[in-house]
């Protein structure tokens, strides 16, 4: 998949969302949010899987996040953080800010609405 690098800001920040793990769907009632500086994540795919770090660097023009601990080692035998792409990895924790939080009161408000109308509706 060609990944486009002239693509909007909003079309970059919603590609580079990761799933929520089952603790924090369950807490803040959606399922993915995009990655952000702090997060700690765990990977679920690639030559890595398992492993748990914190976000240090995210990169919406390529499509990469940088983990801590997730590094290869090059030929002159330096290391070097190997980028991960955002839909193999769960967030398992969230950095708190404002924004964030907005984001998630609006999130969980919309889906509660939902689910509360359509059996009403029926």
């Amino acid at each position: 998949m060609k990944v486009s690098k002239n693509r909007s800001v909003h079309k970059r920040n919603k590609s580079m969302a990761a799933s929520l793990s089952a603790e924090l769907r369950e807490k803040h009632g959606c399922k993915s949010l995009p990655v952000r500086v702090g997060d700690k994540i765990r990977l679920e795919r690639g030559d890595f899987k398992g492993m748990e770090g914190n976000v240090l660097e995210v990169d919406a023009k390529n499509n990469q996040i940088m983990v801590e601990g997730v590094e290869i080692t090059k030929a002159d035998e330096s290391e070097v953080t190997q980028p991960v792409h955002p839909s193999n990895v769960v967030i398992t924790s969230l950095e708190k800010d404002k924004e964030r939080d907005n984001i998630l009161a609006r999130r969980s408000k919309g889906g509660k609405e939902r689910t509360e109308q359509t059996p009403e509706e029926a």
